[in-house]
């Protein structure tokens, strides 16, 4: 049902594209053609979705009944998400937990930087001052 939607809206964008090389005005057949590639994806997205929750109700109903299937996968996603060995800063690289532990927690530290003492305010007189957006700009 949605890869039909798929197809249909992927035929439309097709021809307007087709439509769109030859000469003549085209602002209206651009903003059709931005309305159906904004639909494809939304249903393209849709239909990914449902591909991959079938996937996994699958994949858990196999998993269930502990098959070599459900073995491999279950080694291959532990394999895929340990990191193994780290470069640091300065090029070290670190492979025992202890040195990558290490080096995340002072990746994160530099990252987040250290406590502001002092906040930056906002100057009033430029906030009174400047320039401001009338009723129908904020709209």
């Amino acid at each position: 049902m949605e890869w039909e939607r798929v197809r249909m809206y992927r035929q439309n964008l097709h021809y307007l594209q087709s439509t769109m090389r030859k000469p003549g005005p085209a602002q209206n057949i651009i903003k059709v053609e931005k309305e159906v590639k904004d639909n494809s994806e939304k249903w393209l997205n849709i239909e990914e979705s449902i591909v991959k929750q079938k996937s996994r109700v699958q994949w858990l109903q196999l998993g269930d009944e502990n098959t070599t299937y459900f073995q491999a996968s279950l080694k291959t996603r532990i394999a895929q998400n340990k990191i193994t060995s780290l470069t640091t800063a300065t090029g070290r690289i670190g492979n025992n937990s202890t040195d990558i532990e290490e080096e995340i927690i002072s990746f994160y530290k530099q990252l987040l930087g250290s406590c502001a003492t002092q906040l930056p305010v906002v100057n009033p007189l430029i906030m009174r001052n400047g320039p401001v957006l009338n009723r129908s700009q904020q709209a």
